[in-house]
């Protein structure tokens, strides 16, 4: 049976969601920056930026990316059972978000979370297995 460490997972939800956030905070503020280069007031119509496909795909490589990061974490913190301490960062980032931050969203932009949320994680948690060396001598990674 897999013993879980709740640190490792807390540690990488917490990248994930604290990395997450303060990016979307630079991409808004260069949001604003644009808005307001063309002439008009980025505070008129907030609902532009929130509905932006631009916006929506930058914030989908920035989850995508901090999730694979959150699960690196976990799985290198943890030490074991990698693909198993992504996966659960992924699940609770992903019920999360879903709770808090998913209503006002696109239907596709939330089918595209909901469908790669989970795999973005165990993909860094893959990723935090050590490197082991092969029968020639040159270090592979795990299996």
């Amino acid at each position: 049976m897999a013993k879980v460490s709740l640190g490792a997972i807390l540690a990488g939800v917490i990248v994930d969601f604290v990395l997450s956030a303060l990016v979307m905070v630079v991409v808004v503020l260069l949001w604003g920056f644009v808005v307001a280069e063309q002439g008009k007031s980025p505070a008129t119509n907030p609902a532009a930026f929130a509905g932006d496909t631009r916006v929506l795909l930058i914030s989908l490589a920035v989850g995508f990316g901090t999730l694979i990061l959150g699960g690196f974490v976990a799985g290198r913190i943890a030490r074991h059972d990698h693909l198993l301490h992504g996966v659960l960062v992924g699940t609770i980032s992903l019920a999360v978000g879903l709770v808090l931050g998913s209503a006002g969203s696109p239907a596709w932009f939330r089918a595209i979370v909901i469908a790669l949320d989970i795999p973005m994680a165990a993909l860094g948690g893959l990723l935090a297995r050590p490197a082991r060396p092969a029968l020639d001598g040159k270090a592979t990674t795990g299996a």
